[in-house]
């Protein structure tokens, strides 16, 4: 199964196409039809022809050739020539000096109390003819010292001013001598004998490409149409022309009062060659089927797209055939691709709903390893088991989105 290939021809060939001759064929309702197409194909010759004409020659002579040629000699002389520069010099700059004085001050030292400790010493007595001593505590006496004042003098000083050599810059020129030299140009009479060359014509016979068209190969196919009409009421134009390159190509063009959709299968072709001609015969079956039906899925845009628990949910339009129905998916992280192929009908739910459908793929069930945030791809289309024929209809729809796995 291809999913994202699908032909809205029956053959398509490279290149730019180049035909001679359209042939048409109008369904309706009819059961079989016969087209018979034609195509020369053709290319560019030439073949050479003689015609009388005139021709030209160059014919050599010698010839004497004048000019004035100009000439330079030196001339040198002594030139005297200023050279300055800058010369950095000193003066000297000194700051005034300065009287610095200093006003009289009055001092006082506070008073203060001064204590010492005395011992108590020992009292002793006689008692019953006993001597009895006693000792006495220490004691601690104090006396009160005044504060004394005096007062200090001002006074003032002489600081001398700074004294510091300051740069200056000074302009500073002396002629030096220099020698001066210059190209003074003169002229001179130069002659010289020269090869000059004279036009001469005479009669002759000249050769030129004449184009023609050149027949390479004459094309035929034969085409037998059995149609089959399910959608009920079909009616479509179709156009077939050959290639040059000999391929055979088919549009439909739907003019039913409801969209068809055109399917063709080749059921059997019969080539034959004469010489370098060819000549095709070729029988498809063709079914009309309900477009609105049929294509319901991607009639419409891929809506609410989201990642729910590892589970990618969108909503497409209602698919009435499930075999038909196809989705390629891309996952890839910043590692690199996980997954990217065509899912089988299991790996995926369709859940019908009033006017759509809503598709639930579990990226678990695909074998991928669990690996942070995922960017997810996927691509929903209807194969039909044959080639499409309606010319500009598109069959698949793309969608898009991020989430955490």
């Amino acid at each position: 199964m291809k999913l994202i290939l699908f032909l809205m021809t029956l053959s398509i060939a490279t290149g730019a196409f180049a035909f001679d001759r359209t042939e048409r064929l109008s369904f309706s309702g009819q059961a079989s039809d016969y087209l018979r197409l034609e195509n020369e194909v053709t290319e560019t010759r030439y073949r050479t022809e003689e015609y009388a004409d005139t021709c030209t020659r160059e014919v050599p002579y010698q010839d004497q050739e004048c000019e004035t040629v100009t000439r330079y000699r030196r001339d040198c002389r002594t030139e005297m020539e200023p050279v300055c520069q800058n010369v950095t010099r000193y003066r000297r700059q000194c700051e005034p000096s300065q009287r610095v004085c200093e006003p009289g001050r009055r001092e006082c030292t506070p008073g203060r109390r001064i204590c010492e400790n005395i011992p108590g010493g020992v009292d002793c007595r006689i008692e019953n003819g006993r001597r009895i001593c006693e000792r006495r505590p220490d004691r601690q006496e104090c006396r009160e010292v005044p504060g004394q004042c005096h007062e200090t003098p001002g006074y003032c000083r002489e600081i001398p001013g700074r004294c510091m050599d300051v740069p200056y810059t000074e302009r500073e020129c002396r002629d030096v001598p220099r020698q001066v030299c210059r190209d003074v140009p003169y002229y001179e009479q130069v002659c010289r004998t020269v090869t000059r060359y004279r036009t001469e014509s005479y009669s002759c016979m000249k050769t030129r490409q004449v184009p023609y068209q050149h027949t390479v190969r004459r094309d035929t196919a034969e085409l037998e149409f059995n149609f089959k009409d399910i959608a009920g009421q079909s009616r479509m134009e179709f156009e077939a022309f050959l290639t040059d390159g000999g391929e055979v190509i088919v549009k439909g063009f739907d003019r039913s009062s409801r969209p068809v959709v055109a399917v063709a299968k080749k059921i059997e072709e019969d080539p034959r060659t004469v010489g370098v001609d060819t000549n095709r015969k070729i029988k498809f079956d063709v079914t009309f089927l309900d477009q609105t039906r049929e294509l319901a899925p991607i009639m419409r845009d891929i809506s609410n797209a989201q990642m729910l628990m590892g589970r990618v949910v969108f909503e497409t339009g209602r698919i009435f055939n499930k075999d038909t129905f196809k989705i390629r998916m891309n996952v890839t992280d910043r590692l690199g691709t996980l997954v990217n192929r065509d899912l089988d009908l299991r790996e995926y739910g369709i859940r019908d709903m009033e006017t759509t459908s809503q598709v639930a793929i579990d990226l678990a069930a695909l074998n991928l390893p669990r690996r942070g945030r995922v960017n997810v791809e996927f691509r929903i289309a209807v194969d039909l088991g044959g080639m499409v024929l309606n010319d500009g209809l598109v069959l698949f729809r793309d969608g898009t989105l991020q989430g955490d796995f």
